[in-house]
């Protein structure tokens, strides 16, 4: 058995594994990881050889489970990740940058999930409308006496404003997704023949002095619309300006980074500010920060760069 085919039998067994491990406790984990073990695959192999092993992942799958509809239900969940693992894969083998990589792969991502929510519509189902009546229905449905009218009233305002902004939950999402399964499989291959390049230190990431600019214009804009404007401009506002702080955010942990890398801090600095950033209140600072450090700037203030 040669080591290629080696290699590829494993990480058949790890898509199987993964696939199954979607209706165990453990699917908050596996459910993020299903697309390493098919780029992997499309790394070692070429098209037919990947096709091969990804179908015959699949018929074991299905032999396991019976050829339940559970086990179709699995199939088709893990033909979402083929496209972007494949055009990762392709780019990968041709050296193409990894920004390109990257963009290109949150791409895929995004134009598979509105492909899927025109097919929805295209059939008479309205995918975003059954989720608000979804989470509409869980907010109703606990106990009167646990909250008051005040919250539920707010809670229902506070769901169509979701529902507004699911074009940044997506980018989000497809971001996510993309850049954990880059960083597991370059780690995995990095001592293969062929690693994958990295991005550039986080120290380096710079955004340029222009983003200021247009996040004042959407500030200025979200100031001046109210509940009786355009319903495309709110939107808009409600998906731009959180995209700002990510980016901001993103800005003030490089920043961070810069003290680690120049400084000798601790590494584990940036990483409790990371998770510091899911607090609200701190969430403003910390873009604030990152706004400072573009418009100063910090970095060349402090380390001379």
């Amino acid at each position: 058995m040669t080591p290629t085919l080696r290699q590829s039998l494993l990480w058949c067994a790890v898509l199987i594994i993964e696939l199954l491990s979607l209706v165990t406790p453990l699917n908050f984990l596996t459910i993020t990881l299903i697309m390493v073990p098919l780029l992997i695959l499309y790394l070692k192999l070429d098209l037919k050889q990947f096709s091969l092993a990804y179908v015959s992942s699949l018929f074991v799958l299905f032999v396991i489970l019976g050829g339940s509809g559970l086990s179709l239900l699995l199939i088709i969940y893990s033909l979402f990740f083929i496209p972007p693992a494949i055009a990762m894969g392709q780019l990968y083998k041709k050296r193409a940058s990894i920004r390109v990589v990257l963009m290109i792969a949150i791409l895929v991502v995004i134009a598979e999930i509105l492909l899927l929510l025109f097919m929805g519509y295209s059939t008479g189902v309205d995918p975003i409308g059954h989720l608000k009546i979804f989470l509409t229905d869980s907010v109703a449905s606990l106990p009167k006496a646990m909250l008051p009218v005040e919250y539920l009233e707010f809670s229902t305002d506070y769901i169509e404003k979701a529902i507004w902004m699911l074009p940044f939950l997506l980018l989000l999402f497809a971001t996510f997704y993309v850049f954990l399964t880059h960083a597991i499989t370059r780690r995995l291959l990095k001592k293969s023949t062929s690693p994958l390049p990295g991005l550039p230190p986080m120290h380096e990431w710079r955004l340029p002095k222009s983003m200021v600019l247009y996040f004042l214009i959407v500030l200025i804009i979200g100031l001046i619309i109210t509940e009786k404007s355009d319903l495309y401009f709110q939107m808009i506002v409600y998906n731009l300006l959180p995209l700002f702080m990510v980016l901001f955010a993103v800005q003030a942990i490089g920043l961070l980074y810069a003290f680690v890398h120049f400084k000798k801090w601790n590494r584990f600095i940036p990483l409790v500010m990371i998770l510091l950033c899911l607090y609200p209140p701190v969430t403003y600072v910390v873009c604030l920060l990152g706004v400072m450090d573009i418009l100063m700037p910090l970095r060349q203030r402090f380390f001379k760069i």
